[in-house]
């Protein structure tokens, strides 16, 4: 009855497999669970308008001119710009 043994086997297998498996997914959902937190002071400081920028640029060269005339040329490598009440 070796057939009967092999098959034994592969269910055995087969279940062991889909109890790893569950067991994974149950852990890996347990960890989402627990590891959020909404405190709604945090999610306001980080999301508040006038701490987040309203544009960044990299690797800027600005020229400013006035009637054709150069007045001010800015170089940098960020430049971040804000708005709101307070953008300095």
């Amino acid at each position: 009855m070796p057939g009967i043994q092999t098959l034994n086997a592969k269910v055995r297998t087969h279940k062991l497999r889909l109890f790893y498996l569950r067991s994974i997914v149950a852990g890996c959902l347990m960890t989402i669970l627990i590891s959020c937190e909404n405190d709604i002071r945090k999610i306001n400081l980080v999301t508040a308008s006038d701490s987040v920028p309203t544009s960044t640029v990299k690797n800027i060269n600005l020229v400013r001119s006035v009637s054709g005339k150069v007045v001010m040329e800015l170089t940098a490598p960020l430049l971040k710009t804000y708005e709101g009440e307070d953008p300095y």
